[in-house]
C-alpha cells in the first residue's frame, strides 16, 4: 500500500479540528490546510511526523500552544501558523530546525521575544514576523 505524502486542503473552508489521527501518516511531507476555518488545539501526534517537512496552517482559528512535541520535527522547511489565535511563546525548538528556509508566524497570538538561536538557522531565507499591534516587519541579520 502507497503512504500518503502531500495533503493539500488549502481554501475549502473547512471547520473542525486537525484529525489527531493525521500523525500517524508516518511518511507525510507536507500538511496544507490554509485559508479554511478549521479551529481548536493542534493535536500533540502531529510532533510523530518525523518526515514533514511543509506545515502550513495560516487563516485558520487555531488556538491553545504550539505542541512541544514539535521539537521532534526536524526535517521542518517550511512553517507558517500566521493569522491564527494561538497562545503562549514562540517556542526555542523553532531554532533546531536546521532546514527550516521559510518561517510565517505574523498575526499567529504567539508573543515574543524571538528566540536568538533563529540567527543560526543558515538555511532560513524567507522571516514574517508581524504583530497585530504593532504592525512591522521584524528583521534579522543574516
Amino acid at each position: 500500500m502507497e503512504q500518503i505524502l502531500n495533503i493539500s486542503l488549502i481554501a475549502n473552508r473547512l471547520t473542525g479540528s486537525i484529525p489527531k489521527e493525521l500523525g500517524n501518516i508516518s511518511m507525510l511531507r507536507s500538511l496544507m490546510v490554509e485559508d479554511n476555518m478549521m479551529s481548536g488545539a493542534i493535536p500533540d501526534e502531529l510532533g510523530n511526523l518525523a518526515s514533514i517537512e511543509r506545515l502550513l496552517l495560516s487563516s485558520n482559528f487555531f488556538t491553545g500552544e504550539l505542541p512541544a512535541s514539535f521539537a521532534n520535527l526536524i526535517n521542518m522547511k517550511d512553517f507558517h501558523i500566521g493569522s491564527n489565535n494561538f497562545s503562549g511563546k514562540i517556542p526555542d525548538f523553532i531554532g533546531e530546525w536546521n532546514s527550516l528556509t521559510s518561517l510565517r508566524i505574523q498575526a499567529s497570538g504567539l508573543e515574543g521575544p524571538i528566540p536568538p538561536n533563529i540567527t543560526l538557522l543558515t538555511t532560513l531565507t524567507d522571516l514574517l514576523v508581524i504583530s497585530h499591534y504593532v504592525n512591522y516587519l521584524m528583521c534579522l541579520p543574516f
